[in-house]
């Protein structure tokens, strides 16, 4: 599916941010996806899939990329509620994101979340590894 086919009304928000910046600046999504740090394929999904929501980091790269407003960003993808000045690059966001993983997912699919955190936290212990 070509996606400058797709019409507007049918794009998310954040679907409509990538396709009218990409628009306006004239430039590829190619271009669009490094200047996010993100695959092209990526961006894609997010305008040929309205129901697929970005990550947290995802929507600050995002952000940052299109000059957009990172509050503004987080909205299009349904984090209206998120306070951005508690949010870090290195620590929360990974752990929201995290949180709400797993609170999106059944029981038996929490516990093998579960069994694989606890695997790596035995192997950094045996390891001795701080990253």
């Amino acid at each position: 599916m070509r996606i400058d086919r797709i019409p507007r009304d049918q794009l998310s928000p954040v679907g409509r941010l990538i396709m009218d910046y990409m628009l306006e600046q004239d430039v590829s999504m190619s271009a669009l996806a490094r200047a996010c740090a993100l695959s092209p394929s990526t961006l894609r999904k997010y305008v040929v899939e309205p129901n697929r929501r970005p990550g947290i980091s995802t929507c600050i790269k995002l952000a940052h990329a299109t000059d957009t407003p990172v509050q503004e960003v987080l909205a299009m993808a349904g984090y209206a509620d998120i306070d951005i000045s508690t949010l870090n690059e290195s620590g929360p966001i990974e752990q929201w994101e995290l949180l709400q993983i797993y609170t999106a997912l059944p029981g038996p699919y929490r516990m093998a979340l579960m069994r694989t955190a606890h695997i790596l936290s035995d192997l950094r212990n045996h390891t001795g590894a701080t990253a």
